[in-house]
């Protein structure tokens, strides 16, 4: 499937995406939170201009968008009980305007069977490079960026003792966050007729794999693994989704034993059961009962987006909040936060929308012939089934990129 990109309207729709997807990888969190929502109105706009004056139109907008509507809906809710709703208001604005937008753009650049390969090298280009500059950031032990241009809390924490790359994204585990949702982009190019792209795609998928592991990050390992089985699953590779959990069960061993910092992250006290904040700790049963706690207090509407936090000291076991540093007085899962700030509507809302995605996504894949067309249908899928998981180990739609990652990958399955 060569790339097609035949006249102006399609020319000019692909340089907004890349101007707005450069948007989404090169620019942290930061940024975003000053100049995100006229940044994200702007281009949004753009592209609405485009599709308005397209000779022929293809159908964006459509009933069958209603859990999306339904879920936005629903979230405006939270601001009923809220403490602040000033904040919780602000919030909702950002994740509402962002996710609307974003959906739309997303099944726009992807409602082109003929361009889908594009659309698809676009998200890999602009990852791979975001991941050869975090590559090149822990080999030289210095991030320009952060040094020079943006303040970035993080950056004396993870560039010196432990060090862990940020790239462009001020968190390590948002970059692998990142770069772990464009991974099945890339993996699209290595089964390619054509030679460069195959070994381009290789290169990408190593690169990409190699900062996954650089930015230790538990949630981020767990969702790569997750992403990974459901791609074998679905590509028919069950020879190699056998030998890969083999590969795994001895890559976690090794890690449990090590002496390495890094490579101990992956190992099984971290991971599973044993450290603190491991998937099986106090740690994480605190947090769900205190959710839970707030559900069942406010089981409609929720406390109000962004209001674990403040309200952390109210329900927790702890009634002084002495026993937690604020940094950690957070649900640190977006489904607990869903449930907590938004009630069981909020997060039942939230599920029914992925829910019916990836059912259409998975009809049409199962419907489709062509073996690179498969793959281009399984690249979002998978994309979204990794950041699913990846939502079970922080609060994903609280940072800027994620979510505008999450948002397009969303649009890209609905158009399909």
């Amino acid at each position: 499937m060569p790339f097609k990109i035949n006249n102006i309207f399609e020319q000019a729709k692909f340089f907004l995406f890349a101007l707005f997807f450069g948007w989404i990888a090169f620019f942290p969190a930061t940024v975003h939170k000053r100049f995100g929502l006229f940044m994200i109105l702007f281009l949004g706009l753009c592209f609405l201009l485009v599709y308005l004056l397209r000779p022929e139109k293809a159908r964006i907008f459509t009933l069958r968008d209603w859990p999306l509507w339904l879920f936005l809906v629903v979230l405006l809710f939270n601001i009923a009980n809220a403490v602040n709703k000033s904040l919780a208001f602000q919030a909702y604005l950002n994740i509402a305007v962002t996710f609307a937008v974003i959906f739309y753009i997303g099944k726009l650049m992807f409602c082109s069977l003929q361009n889908r390969l594009a659309v698809c090298m676009v998200v890999s280009v602009f990852a791979f490079i975001v991941a050869g500059f975090g590559l090149f950031e822990f080999l030289s032990g210095e991030n320009i960026l952060y040094e020079k241009f943006i303040q970035n809390s993080y950056y004396a924490r993870y560039s010196s003792i432990f060090p862990r790359p940020m790239s462009t994204l001020l968190n390590p585990a948002i970059l692998g966050s990142f770069v772990m949702g464009c991974l099945p982009f890339s993996l699209v190019f290595c089964d390619s007729e054509i030679k460069f792209n195959r070994i381009y795609g290789t290169i990408a998928v190593i690169t990409s794999v190699v900062i996954i592991l650089l930015t230790a990050s538990r949630g981020v390992f767990i969702s790569f693994i997750a992403l990974c089985g459901f791609y074998l699953w679905k590509s028919n590779k069950k020879k190699i989704f056998l030998i890969s959990i083999f590969i795994l069960i001895l890559f976690i061993s090794f890690c449990s034993l090590s002496e390495n910092r890094s490579l101990r992250q992956f190992g099984f006290n971290k991971v599973f059961h044993g450290s603190f904040d491991s998937s099986i700790s106090s740690y994480r049963t605190d947090r769900f009962i205190m959710a839970v706690g707030m559900a069942r207090e406010y089981p409609f509407s929720g406390v109000g987006l962004k209001h674990f936090r403040p309200l952390f000291n109210k329900y927790s076991k702890y009634s002084d909040g002495s026993i937690e540093p604020y940094e950690l007085m957070i649900a640190d899962n977006m489904y607990l936060s869903l449930l907590a700030e938004t009630g069981f509507l909020g997060l039942l809302a939230f599920l029914t929308l992925v829910f019916l995605l990836i059912k259409r996504g998975l009809h049409e894949f199962n419907a489709e012939k062509g073996s690179q067309a498969k793959l281009i249908i399984l690249a979002p899928l998978c994309a979204l089934a990794g950041l699913l998981v990846n939502m079970g180990a922080y609060d994903l739609f609280y940072w800027e990129n994620p979510l505008m990652l999450f948002a397009i990958i969303c649009g890209f399955i609905a158009v399909i």
